[in-house]
């Protein structure tokens, strides 16, 4: 069962990968579904932290989001996620959210996992 975080970013990214306008909504709607469960700080970290091209495709599909559904319009918002935000690029400013201490403790996450270090 993969982390709804992580879920999340993964329908916003390949929403945009997606040549059929019926499958990209629906994987940009459940992406927004799960904004819900999230901590909005943990989600500005994770976008910051996407690669460029990644990154750029996850906002245009939050873009989108905020047009195709107007009900989930709180959700988005409690997450910064408006057209204003989005379009000014407040988001992805890396200085703006980046944590150096979260940084440093995703880090030493990956490092265990790969096991370059042992519990």
């Amino acid at each position: 069962m993969p982390k709804p975080l992580n879920f999340c970013l993964h329908k916003l990214v390949i929403a945009q990968r997606r040549a059929k306008k019926d499958k990209r909504e629906k994987d940009i709607q459940q992406a927004v579904y799960i904004l819900a469960i999230l901590d909005p700080k943990d989600l500005r970290f994770a976008l910051v932290e996407l690669p460029p091209k990644r990154r750029q495709l996850a906002r245009k599909s939050l873009e989108a989001a905020w047009d195709l559904f107007p009900l989930e319009r709180s959700a988005l918002a409690r997450h910064g996620l408006t057209p204003q935000k989005l379009h000014k690029g407040i988001l992805w400013c890396r200085q703006a959210f980046a944590d150096p201490s979260r940084r440093l403790k995703r880090k030493l996450d990956v490092d265990m996992i790969s096991g370059k270090i042992e519990t």
